[in-house]
């Protein structure tokens, strides 16, 4: 099943930004929102978090949940001039097992 993982399985959340003439751009903000499945927000913001600067214009977040149930995400990019969001969710599951 697409965007379904593990409870401690880490996911890898992405965000490309591009600028009005489609060429990948550094926002001066970039922020990863995570939504837990008890409704816990959390921001996340490059430069003061762990979120990773790949490459001009592109970043990542790695999120390990650690509930089942459907975790939330935005992904945010503004300035510089770049004004985008993105909005997915993926599906957390509890192992069938009961040791690591």
């Amino acid at each position: 099943m697409a965007n379904t993982y593990h409870i401690g399985q880490k996911v890898r959340l992405f965000g490309d930004f591009y600028d009005d003439t489609e060429t990948l751009t550094d926002p001066t903000t970039v922020t990863f929102m995570v939504k837990e499945p008890n409704d816990t927000e959390t921001a996340y913001v490059f430069g003061a978090s762990t979120v990773v600067k790949d490459s001009v214009g592109k970043y990542h977040f790695d999120v390990t949940p650690n509930a089942a149930d459907r975790w939330d995400y935005r992904i945010t990019g503004v300035g510089n001039g770049v004004d985008a969001a993105k909005e997915d969710h993926f599906i957390a599951r509890a192992s069938a097992f009961t040791t690591p």
